[in-house]
């Protein structure tokens, strides 16, 4: 379950939320999900969108990234929305180099890869400005990009733009072994739901699951959420 607490805003998430035992243990609940999940079929590149903005799908990117490297995983995040960046400022990173150099020669891969202050937890990301990032995140180059990085970690989350605005994020489900979509509960409405599937079975992409990311209610309490997982 996860549940946001009350004055945290999901534009520029406040690390502390990722202190916080209740994210911690959602966040362990969703890697085992993850886990279950992969008992016929390895899952190692996981794609993470929404419908629409603010639903607060790079604070989940990042909970799961930490549970993952608590758990002793290796796990590197990519920065793949690539039009509104928040992964840098999110983990208080400074990279020099970002995607784009690496799949166009200018930088090696392990140049542009940098730690975070998470254990087994690290970033690679995007420049500002890149041009047309739905034909680099179609391009073959960003196919090749994935299978070196899931083998050399043990985890590839991919933060993708919000799937009703750009065409972005089905690219990128299309291309990994699994995708999760993150919904704010009271926010995203049917109509918006219904494009993104429409657009993930489009392109055959494996969505394993839904995480409902809850407000605290009036009363002080957390609401929850639940990881549906595909017959």
């Amino acid at each position: 379950m996860f549940g946001q607490k009350k004055g945290y805003k999901n534009k520029r998430p406040d690390r502390r939320i990722f202190n916080n035992t209740r994210v911690q243990n959602a966040a362990s609940n969703l890697l085992a999900n993850i886990r279950f999940s992969s008992v016929d079929k390895e899952i190692k590149t996981i794609s993470v969108s929404s419908s629409v903005p603010n639903e607060g799908k790079t604070t989940i990117v990042i909970a799961l990234a930490i549970a993952m490297g608590a758990s002793g995983k290796s796990c590197v995040i990519l920065e793949c929305d690539m039009r509104r960046r928040s992964l840098t400022k999110a983990l208080s990173a400074r990279p020099k180099h970002g995607i784009h150099a690496v799949m166009v020669g200018e930088c090696d891969l392990d140049s542009a890869v940098i730690e975070t202050d998470y254990e087994n937890v690290y970033l690679l990301d995007a420049e500002a400005g890149i041009p047309k990032p739905d034909s680099i995140l179609n391009a073959q180059t960003f196919t090749d990009l994935l299978e070196t990085l899931s083998s050399k970690y043990d985890y590839v989350l991919i933060d993708t733009p919000p799937a009703t605005a750009f065409a972005d994020a089905a690219i990128v489900a299309s291309k990994v072994d699994a995708a999760i979509l993150v919904v704010k509960e009271g926010l995203v409405r049917k109509p918006d739901l219904l494009s993104v599937k429409n657009q993930f079975d489009a392109g055959n992409a494996n969505v394993i699951g839904v995480v409902i990311n809850s407000k605290r209610s009036s009363q002080g309490r957390y609401g929850y959420s639940h990881y549906y997982e595909n017959d």
